[in-house]
């Protein structure tokens, strides 16, 4: 299981399903040794299982409460108890709740700013001194879209914790960056997984309009991490790297459709 992260420890929470599963798939293939961080453990049992199953190095690592301050301490310690040390924290776990604002409760909203913004606090904090120890440290975390360069109704706060969750990335690539780790984002667009639940037909209606017209499949955001936890992404750092499909560049309605075809291409 040779590659480019051999001998690398990864952490990857939500690992046992969606993008998390398929980031935690690639991380292996490329030859890291990753620890699976689930709140269920049969979900994580399954990747372990299936990763091993071919020759790869994964843990698992579960009952992981992300909204929990002791959580990522907990997860961390564990991780360089059992492995000696940790280059690479990919936080892909995140709590999505859907719901208009006004109608979002306190409860829902403050549980899921702990899920998505506090963690990645919380973590920064106490992984950054391991991953200095390694010299090539890579903070990479699932954001989205939403957070930036979309607005969809019913995810507002959503995407506010996505867009704070951003800012704190780029603020850390400035001041961590000479301890050797780079901070970065992977900003997902519409993709399929087992964890989505938009009906067939909805999904095509959505796509209809991206530039490249198709949803995205979960290996190509961890095709995208285990670009930036390669060698080849060093001087890259507090970066965002969009993979929507250009779902993101907008477009300009009515535009004649002969504009876009491969024989009007070949005319231009």
């Amino acid at each position: 299981m040779g590659g480019k992260l051999e001998g690398k420890i990864a952490i990857v929470t939500g690992g046992g399903r969606g993008i998390g599963k398929a980031i935690a798939r690639t991380l292996s293939d490329q030859g890291a040794t990753v620890v699976v961080a689930v709140r269920t453990a049969k979900f994580g049992e399954d990747v372990v299982a299936e990763i091993t199953g071919k020759g790869g190095k994964a843990t698992l690592y579960a009952g992981f409460e992300l909204a929990e301050r002791s959580a990522s301490k907990a997860l961390i310690d564990d991780t360089v108890q059992r492995h000696g040390k940790l280059d690479i924290l990919v936080l892909c776990a995140a709590d999505a709740p859907n719901g208009a604002v006004v109608e979002m409760t306190d409860d829902d909203f403050d549980l899921m700013t702990r899920s998505n913004f506090y963690s990645t606090f919380w973590f920064a904090k106490d992984a950054i001194p391991h991953l200095a120890k390694s010299g090539t440290g890579r903070m990479i975390c699932i954001s989205s879209c939403a957070g930036n360069r979309l607005n969809s109704p019913g995810i507002v706060p959503y995407g506010a914790s996505k867009a704070a969750i951003n800012s704190l990335i780029r603020g850390m690539a400035v001041e961590y960056g000479r301890l050797g780790i780079t901070f970065n984002t992977v900003d997902p667009g519409l993709i399929a997984s087992d964890r989505m639940y938009l009906p067939a037909d909805m999904v095509k209606v959505i796509t209809s309009s991206f530039p490249v017209a198709r949803i995205g499949e979960t290996t190509e955001i961890a095709n995208a991490v285990a670009f930036l936890a390669a060698p080849e992404s060093s001087y890259i750092t507090g970066h965002h790297l969009v993979v929507d499909g250009g779902a993101s560049l907008g477009s300009v309605p009515n535009l004649d459709d002969s504009l876009n075809t491969e024989e009007a291409a070949g005319k231009r």
